[in-house]
């Protein structure tokens, strides 16, 4: 599975962003895994891939800096000298950091949330900084996959035998993403009850009338870089 994730990540990453550029100068990218982030391994080619649980808040993208000489760059870059962080197809940048942290690593956090699927790099400009030079480089690429939130707006109570299930599927572009389906228990296994496009907003709603354990599963289309997600709940008549 892992290793299938890792295809679809390399599909979502711009190509022309993804090779390094000559340069004597390393930066290593990657995400620090914490609740909601999962690493997807690294492929041959050194794209590093991670899969967003839900809302994934301050996502940490370290890079290790390495100049001319293979020695770690630590402390502040000289020269008016920056590290970005860019989205790969439209080179749009994120986040940025000129100053290392106490390990060593220069710490980026994107402004805003990465809720749809992308790839990122991170590109140094040159400086010369403690007297050792340090050229202008790219880093390798990082692709994210998202498993989107499904957020519950259900009510607590309703005086009537139809009961509303309703949702929120959190993402950039929903209707894109994929589709919704409302699973029923029955024994040990999953049937389903219903299935639902998603609108722009997201939202969605299924009645009901059978108590039960009910679970609304969003479905991602393939290969777009979404990946399964599920909002499990119970219905009890009172």
């Amino acid at each position: 599975m892992r290793s299938r994730r890792l295809v679809i990540v390399g599909s979502i990453v711009a190509a022309s962003m993804a090779t390094s550029v000559a340069s004597a100068a390393t930066a290593d990218l990657s995400i620090a895994t914490s609740k909601g982030v999962r690493s997807l391994g690294t492929s041959g080619s050194g794209l590093r891939g991670y899969q967003f649980n839900g809302r994934v808040v301050n996502p940490d993208f370290s890079v290790v800096l390495r100049d001319d000489t293979g020695q770690q760059v630590t402390g502040c870059l000289a020269d008016g000298a920056t590290i970005k962080l860019l989205r790969t197809k439209t080179r749009v940048e994120i986040g940025s950091a000129s100053c290392s942290s106490t390990d060593g690593a220069f710490h980026i956090f994107p402004r805003g949330r990465i809720d749809s699927p992308t790839g990122l790099v991170a590109t140094v400009t040159a400086s010369v900084t403690l007297g050792r030079p340090v050229s202008a480089t790219v880093s390798n690429a990082v692709g994210v996959l998202i498993s989107p939130e499904i957020t519950n707006r259900s009510p607590a109570y309703v005086r009537s035998r139809v009961y509303p299930i309703r949702g929120k599927v959190v993402t950039a572009n929903p209707k894109q993403a994929g589709v919704v389906r409302l699973e029923r228990k029955v024994g040990k296994s999953w049937r389903v009850a219903r299935i639902k496009r998603l609108p722009k907003s997201g939202a969605f709603i299924f009645r009901v009338t059978k108590v039960g354990p009910y679970r609304v599963h969003f479905v991602a289309r393939r290969n777009l870089g979404y990946v399964d997600s599920f909002l499990t709940l119970r219905v009890r008549r009172v």
